[in-house]
């Protein structure tokens, strides 16, 4: 847990517009914070663990703290949409700016394939880029060559259609990487990856739910383990958008 010393400023960008903050050792992060909805900040944090066990580009991230007093004395405008007690941060990437689309060949071809397969995974629609435009999620150091992925919490989408994810992600190119040899590789990775998910749910903090009774907290991350379990439940299922 990273405590919150400073409140910078709120970002103008993205579509959920998280604080620029500053932690205890000086780092600049984005902040979504407890006034977020709360499944949007499970989502952030499940899909964070799984992408560090995949060892996916993401950026390095944590759960904070947001003191009462760091909002209740801040000027900052609007940081009652912030909010005091656990949230999630992402450390700022040096150099990094938006993917371009002009740019998405210099991303490693097996990479784009595992990011369509990571985000089929978690039921992930929110990342979306074409010729006329869109919002991948996606940035791009180039100084390093490297790519890195942010913003989870429209993960577990309820309303996911595979139709729709396939025709709209920025990578739905790289389905045509997923033949035999790449579906058993990563399958395996998936069912060893679902091993780890009772660490991750005990690591998400209950206030997150304070609102909600017990069993709409139960309920909510049954949902969300529901859709991480088809690759074990529906193995057929999952893999049958390659056929």
């Amino acid at each position: 847990m990273i405590e919150i010393t400073e409140v910078i400023r709120r970002s103008d960008q993205g579509v959920t517009r998280p604080f620029v903050c500053r932690s205890t050792d000086g780092r600049q992060l984005w902040v979504k914070g407890p006034a977020w909805a709360s499944k949007e900040l499970a989502a952030e944090w499940i899909c964070a663990r799984l992408a560090q066990f995949w060892g996916l580009p993401l950026s390095d991230c944590s759960l904070v703290s947001v003191p009462d007093d760091l909002i209740r004395l801040s000027a900052v405008k609007e940081i009652a949409s912030l909010g005091s007690g656990f949230g999630f941060g992402s450390f700022h990437a040096e150099g990094a700016a938006e993917l371009d689309y002009a740019d998405i060949q210099k991303v490693d071809a097996e990479l784009r394939a595992e990011i369509l397969l990571f985000d089929y995974w978690v039921h992930n629609g929110d990342r979306i880029l074409g010729e006329a435009g869109g919002n991948p999620n996606l940035l791009w150091q180039a100084h390093r060559n490297q790519l890195v992925i942010i913003d989870h919490n429209s993960a577990f989408s309820a309303v996911f259609s595979a139709q729709e994810f396939f025709r709209q992600h920025i990578f739905h190119e790289s389905l045509a990487q997923w033949d035999a040899a790449f579906r058993e590789k990563h399958h395996k990775k998936l069912l060893e990856f679902l091993g780890q998910l009772p660490d991750i749910w005990s690591s998400i903090p209950e206030k997150w739910f304070a609102d909600d009774d017990l069993t709409g907290f139960s309920a909510e991350l049954t949902r969300m383990k529901k859709i991480l379990s088809r690759i074990e439940t529906n193995a057929e299922e999952f893999w049958g958008v390659c056929l």
